[in-house]
């Protein structure tokens, strides 16, 4: 019996949809891996070289080289380039890979060769204080060098082929001083050098003679005595005596009659005068007359106005003041010349070799910094200006240091850093002398606020004495 045409049709179109229905197998791409002295792990599993294996279009795969003893990996070349172990390859297309593996040198195990070249051992010397020197050398490269004093704290040497290292204080008598030098390979060579500690001795101590012109309070006086004793202790040789002449009104108005005779070591005259009451101007000091022979001072004065002194001490400051003021007329910021580096400029420096070596100690680098009138951020302080400047500590940095231009809450401690510049300008100092001190975590500007400032104008010498 016939059908009609449009049952045939009806029945190839189901034929052709179930035909479409059944998925196609996917497209499979061949990854080819080779390499000699190693091996590669395929998605975890570890295959010799050559390997060759299938991979469905798309796949991730991960491929990690793995070295033969006394070989390292390094790069991946072909479909899959640089250094990154493991790696992961996708597969588009059919890939081939080499892993390079090269022979690893054997390491070097000589130590650095470490030599010192001063002081020599068994030397003594009269500072706390001391650089070592020396030289370093190595086959593969000198990454370090450290030293440490009488088996204390390692600490980081500057150099490395030619190297120096400072280190103290050191004990009174017998001391060791190690470096050690190490290697981009890890290996270490030292050195040892033995110092002895001797303060100088000497019959002639330093002496401050202090003129007082004006009427003191039993506190003021006292802070004068209790100064003048403080640096005769940090400065502990005396200077050759000068029989001299200082006319009347010689230096601010001071001496209030002329001084005729001997001045060992320095002559101070010292004076409580009405000003502009509390809070103003604190005064005006420094030294009037150095010796022409070194330069350093022999004559000074210290002027202040009465106010200003009653109410430092009832500030509990009085004390900080006047050991501050005086360290002036000794020097400080008054005699440095040459020693000042950048003066006016935003980033003077104090660049005496001793102070340095203070300053490095404290983690510093380069001259020591000077006041430049910048709080942190590198704006301009209030209340600072030319007898400030280029004269102090930096403020910034130095924070509650007595030789900073501003006094603060608390301790004021006269460093090692303020001494060892003492030393730049000539002096014979024992920096074991120092209050303990170590840099502020930071001075910020509410701190600077705090901070009293000394209104004091600083007097530079006008003349020399013979």
């Amino acid at each position: 019996m016939s059908r009609p045409l449009g049952w045939v049709f009806a029945l190839l179109s189901v034929l052709v949809l179930a035909a479409c229905s059944q998925s196609s197998p996917p497209a499979m791409h061949t990854l080819s891996l080779d390499g000699s002295h190693g091996r590669v792990s395929v998605d975890g599993t570890p295959h010799t070289l050559p390997y060759h294996q299938s991979f469905p279009d798309g796949a991730d795969v991960t491929l990690a080289a793995l070295p033969d003893s006394g070989y390292h990996f390094g790069p991946w070349s072909g479909d899959l380039s640089g250094g990154a172990n493991p790696a992961t390859l996708t597969m588009n297309a059919d890939k081939r890979v080499s892993a390079t593996f090269t022979a690893t040198a054997p390491a070097d195990t000589r130590p650095p060769s470490v030599s010192l070249t001063g002081p020599s051992d068994g030397a003594t010397v009269a500072s706390s204080t001391v650089t070592v020197t020396g030289t370093a050398s190595d086959n593969v490269g000198v990454q370090r060098v450290q030293a440490r004093l009488n088996g204390g704290a390692w600490q980081s040497c500057s150099g490395l082929s030619t190297f120096q290292c400072s280190v103290g204080p050191l004990s009174q008598g017998a001391n060791t001083v190690a470096v050690v030098a190490t290697d981009a390979a890890g290996n270490q060579g030292s050195a040892t050098i033995a110092l002895t500690y001797a303060t100088t001795s000497t019959s002639d101590p330093f002496n401050i003679t202090l003129d007082i012109e004006s009427s003191l309070t039993t506190a003021e006086l006292a802070a004068f005595q209790d100064a003048a004793a403080r640096w005769s202790q940090i400065i502990t040789q005396g200077l050759p005596d000068l029989n001299v002449t200082i006319p009347q009104g010689a230096c601010g108005g001071l001496p209030t009659s002329t001084f005729s005779g001997v001045i060992d070591d320095l002559r101070i005259a010292v004076q409580a005068v009405t000003i502009d009451g509390p809070g103003g101007i604190l005064g005006q000091g420094g030294p009037c007359r150095v010796r022409s022979s070194d330069g350093l001072p022999a004559f000074g004065i210290m002027q202040f106005d009465s106010a200003d002194l009653a109410m430092l001490q009832q500030q509990g400051l009085l004390q900080a003041t006047i050991l501050h003021e005086m360290g002036h007329v000794l020097g400080f910021g008054t005699v440095w010349g040459s020693l000042l580096s950048g003066a006016g400029t935003t980033n003077p420096r104090f660049i005496g070799a001793h102070a340095e070596q203070a300053w490095q100690a404290l983690g510093g680098s380069g001259g020591v910094p000077v006041e430049n009138c910048l709080d942190a951020s590198g704006n301009p302080m209030t209340n600072c200006g030319p007898g400030t400047e280029d004269a102090h500590w930096r403020e910034a940095i130095f924070g509650n240091e007595l030789m900073t231009g501003y006094l603060n809450a608390g301790t004021n401690p006269l460093s090692r850093l303020t001494i060892a510049s003492f030393a730049d300008l000539g002096y014979t100092v024992d920096e074991n002398a120092a209050d303990a001190y170590s840099l502020p975590a930071g001075v910020t500007p509410q701190s600077l606020a705090s901070a009293t400032h000394l209104h004091f104008q600083l007097i530079r010498p006008s003349g020399s004495l013979p």
